[in-house]
């Protein structure tokens, strides 16, 4: 899991430090957005581990928005940041396909904890495991994907023409 990108959609800044903060230290790279259109963007460019995302997010796409289009689009795994005491946010931000909610305030151990567990569940049911990395690149061999410092990289499609590989 270590040097996997993990985008945080949350737009307080305190607690997007706080969240990069121990994330960092678990060995998570970040990708931070403010707002729901950013955070969603950054999915789609970083394709990154895991998201988490604040549900209170402002502006034209909220929280519960955001993990809206996220489903439609992508199956990167979800946790919801809720200050909302609110139950029936929490639910249906996991109707809406969040794999996870964590109230505010939190503690940072827990919640790295539980973004352990869920990455492990998604590697396993997805065999998306296997990461080569060497240098300033990372290979996801079951999702064929490429990255070089964190930014992905076009890969060509191999013909097999007699030629051996490797």
């Amino acid at each position: 899991m270590q040097g996997r990108t993990v985008v945080v959609a949350e737009d307080d800044d305190h607690i997007a430090d706080l969240v990069g903060l121990y994330l960092g230290q678990a060995g998570f790279r970040v990708a931070r957005a403010s707002k729901g259109t950013d955070g969603l963007a950054l999915v789609s460019e970083r394709r990154p581990a895991l998201a988490m995302v604040d549900i209170g997010l402002p502006r034209r796409m909220d929280g519960l928005e955001l993990c809206r289009q996220l489903r439609a689009s992508s199956r990167v795994p979800i946790v919801i940041l809720s200050g909302r005491g609110d139950e029936a946010d929490r639910v249906v931000g996991l109707e809406l396909g969040a794999d996870d909610d964590v109230t505010k305030p939190f503690s940072p151990r827990e919640l790295i904890a539980r973004i352990r567990v869920i990455l492990r569940r998604s590697d396993e049911a997805t065999g998306s495991g296997a990461t080569v990395v060497g240098g300033d690149v990372e290979v996801d061999l079951a999702r064929q994907e490429a990255r070089r410092r964190g930014h992905p990289v076009t890969l060509a499609t191999v013909r097999r023409t007699g030629y051996r590989l490797g």
